[in-house]
């Protein structure tokens, strides 16, 4: 099984089972245009956030959920 850790990008995302770490959350679709690909890995993987409902996105927020998705692809390697 081939799983991404991803910031919920197009792409890989649309064909793995998907762990998207997100920079808002997890009640906001960011960017709007990505509410189908944000379904679709809801129902095969899961949306996850350390920020609480309701925040919205914000530059500042980036490069630590970046971070996140290091570690995370670091783990599932090992």
């Amino acid at each position: 099984m081939l799983v991404a850790i991803s910031g919920m990008a197009k792409g890989i995302d649309s064909y793995a089972q998907t762990i998207a770490v997100i920079g808002c959350g997890v009640d906001i679709i960011y960017p709007k245009d990505h509410i189908k690909l944000m379904e679709k890995i809801i129902e095969q993987g899961a949306v996850i956030s350390e920020y609480p409902p309701g925040t919205q996105p914000d530059a500042r927020y980036f490069p630590r959920r970046n971070s996140l998705i290091s570690a995370f692809s670091r783990k599932i390697k090992e």
